[in-house]
């Protein structure tokens, strides 16, 4: 029954999500790991972000990106997304803004420079490797764009012993780079001049396969080709049988010889025979040469652009309780999702699986639709569960 409850608060949260709000996806422009061990080095071009008792971090976020006269009160969610490699030691994360601008290629932690606040928040790191963990950072969002502080990035830093290892922009095994995912309200600004190109990164993993646009229309018909000779006539079929002849009548008994009397008039002729059957046909002469082809119909448009929407779920998971937990895209394609715990530490929570349900509920090009969490609480406490799913259409 607890599963049946919470299947179907999933889908009334999807159904109910407000429509007419834009998702901006930033990447990370510069980030780097100091350590205290080696406090001369700089490791802004190594493939892994470090965060332990001995490491912090730094990440920088470039909002030119984001609408011409974006405000914050536009700002309806911001989320960082970070792909978690390893866990060493479960436990909280200190994220900071940063007062002084900072370089990816000269950092290193006796130049690092240090946080404006004595803390903006935390987040929690459970038991998980090789998946996403979603952190919400609305409230910092909000104070860069109105330079409460000015964005100069952010550090993140270990509490109470916790080591984790995120993917960098430098990643090439996974190729996750850390991002910014904000979601604005309000008409959508004119698009800026295009930027310098940048270098080629390494190629990511191949995307879902675009929806195929419209047929073009059809070419007109290529002119008839020139008849082909006739065939030759087929054999003539063989005469019908003659029709049989007619009885002979009784003869009558011989009279007297009389004279010789005139000769009588010609009888009628007798009728005639049936037709006799119609001969095989002969055969088809051979077909003539095919015609030209036509020329090719024009290419018909491109498809609407691809659009990404995530979706968040907080659920409260009783202690003792193993629980699968489904959320679908109500509408477009499932390009990924998470979950995890906001509130667990320790070794009484687990997640069992998070990922796509290819059982079923297959779109058109055979993708899944639906993302899958399956969990246990061992402990005795209830704890708070956040799933994610990110749609496109």
């Amino acid at each position: 029954m607890r599963f049946s409850r919470l299947s179907l608060l999933a889908c009334f949260i999807l159904l109910s999500t407000t429509f007419g709000l834009r998702a901006t996806e930033i990447y990370v422009s510069a980030d780097a790991t100091v350590k205290s061990t080696s406090p001369s080095t700089n490791y802004g071009a190594v493939t892994q972000l470090t965060v332990d008792p001995n490491s912090s971090s730094y990440l920088y976020f470039d909002l030119s990106s984001l609408p011409a006269g974006a405000t914050p009160d536009m700002v309806a969610n911001a989320t960082l997304v970070f792909y978690v490699d390893k866990v060493v030691t479960t436990g909280n994360i200190a994220f900071n803004p940063v007062c002084v601008p900072w370089q990816e290629s000269t950092i290193n932690f006796t130049n690092a420079p240090p946080a404006c606040f004595g803390g903006d928040g935390t987040f929690t790191v459970p038991n998980m490797a090789n998946s996403f963990l979603l952190v919400n950072v609305t409230t910092l969002v909000k104070d860069w764009l109105q330079s409460t502080p000015a964005n100069n990035g952010v550090v993140l830093a270990s509490q109470g012993g916790t080591a984790v290892y995120f993917d960098s922009k430098e990643s090439t095994a996974t190729s996750q780079a850390v991002r910014l995912e904000v979601t604005l309200t309000g008409p959508q600004g004119p698009m800026g001049a295009a930027g310098p190109t940048g270098s080629q990164g390494p190629q990511g993993p191949a995307g879902p396969t675009g929806a195929q646009g419209p047929q073009g229309a059809t070419g007109p018909t290529g002119a008839m080709g020139p008849a082909g000779p006739t065939g030759p006539m087929g054999a003539q079929g063989p005469t019908g049988p003659q029709g049989a002849t007619g009885p002979t009548g009784s003869q009558g008994p011989m009279g007297a010889t009389g004279p010789t009397g005139n000769q009588g008039p010609q009888g009628s002729q007798g009728q005639r025979g049936a037709t006799g059957a119609a001969g095989p046909t002969g055969p088809t002469g051979a077909q003539g040469p095919q015609g030209p082809v036509g020329p090719t119909g024009s290419t018909g448009a491109s498809g609407p652009p691809l659009t990404f929407t995530w979706t968040f779920t907080d659920i409260s998971v009783p202690g003792g309780d193993n629980a699968n937990y489904e959320q679908l895209c109500s509408s477009g394609r499932m390009l990924g999702g998470s979950c995890g715990w906001t509130d667990a530490t320790g070794t009484d929570t687990q997640i069992n699986y998070s990922g796509p349900e290819f059982g079923g509920n297959l779109d058109s090009n055979g993708q899944p639709t639906l993302w899958k969490c399956s969990v246990a609480n061992t402990g005795t406490n209830t704890h708070n569960l956040r799933w994610a799913i990110q749609c496109g259409q």
